[in-house]
């Protein structure tokens, strides 16, 4: 099948990236140093500890995972239109929406490995500190679906960004920026918004609205609400009705960013010229 012979392609090409090496090992330096971290002041209260590194790992994923998908996708395409390659590649009976999709897949499967590595690293430093218990076998493989499913919204975005750039070096700057937009300044902005909401004109139906409009806060906010345990550890114990009964509409609304991105992307290829 097409799709997949390219999604090999792209992953055994991205295999040869150092950068995608320094990335996993980062994120697995980052996820042992915070489980460490957290598990100092918890004592012997081991569920306790667990979950702090539960938390500790959701707002370590907002941050990286993004971060790499972004930097991975971002010249899957404007760079083998710069070294030539994609010319070549467009010569081959096989549709381009196969193509784009086959590339997207093997830039996933780049990106799980990452996840993997960061979340694998966790439950064995967990395990040697005897705190793993099969409970969080759940939660684990919840984070990571859920941090899958971000990193594969964020993969989108970084290939439409690189359909639309001509040069690898605009593509670079035009990542970073939506990164820095997403992840960091959106969330101060909405910050902002409630400080200045003194009389709480802000229902948390619009409050929710807010953050599913946002992949990253989708993710942390089904991830931390929707854990009991790590929800008491950030202090959300009181976290509004409507936002609890409402938490499976965030994974949702990331999937809905990933088919839209998607969509745009394959059909920007379709009428994309070399």
């Amino acid at each position: 099948m097409p799709v997949l012979t390219i999604a090999a392609k792209e992953f055994k090409d991205a295999l040869r990236n150092r950068w995608l090496w320094a990335a996993a090992i980062a994120f697995m330096g980052l996820a042992v140093t915070l489980t460490v971290i957290g598990s100092a002041p918890a004592g012997e209260v081991k569920g306790v500890s667990a979950s702090v590194v539960l938390a500790s790992l959701a707002s370590l994923s907002v941050y990286l995972v993004p971060l790499v998908a972004l930097l991975i996708a971002h010249d899957a395409i404007v760079s083998e239109r710069e070294f030539g390659t994609l010319m070549l590649l467009l010569t081959y009976p096989v549709p381009r929406i196969q193509i784009f999709l086959g590339k997207f897949l093997g830039n996933v499967m780049v990106v799980g490995i990452t996840i993997f590595c960061g979340y694998g690293a966790t439950i064995l430093a967990l395990v040697i500190n005897s705190e793993f218990q099969l409970a969080l076998l759940a939660p684990f493989l919840r984070l990571f679906i859920t941090a899958l499913i971000m990193g594969s919204v964020f993969i989108a975005l970084g290939m439409v960004v690189s359909l639309l750039a001509r040069e690898r070096a605009t593509a670079v700057g035009v990542t970073v920026g939506l990164w820095l937009l997403i992840v960091v300044i959106y969330d101060l902005a909405l910050l902002g918004i409630l400080i200045a909401d003194t009389k709480q004109l802000i229902d948390p139906a619009l409050f929710s609205a807010f953050l599913m409009l946002n992949p990253a806060d989708a993710f942390r906010t089904f991830n931390i609400a929707g854990i009991e345990s790590v929800s008491a550890v950030m202090g959300l114990t009181d976290i509004p009705e409507a936002l609890q009964a409402n938490l499976f509409l965030f994974p949702l609304a990331m999937v809905g960013w990933l088919l839209g991105l998607l969509i745009i992307g394959c059909l920007r290829f379709q009428r994309y010229e070399i």
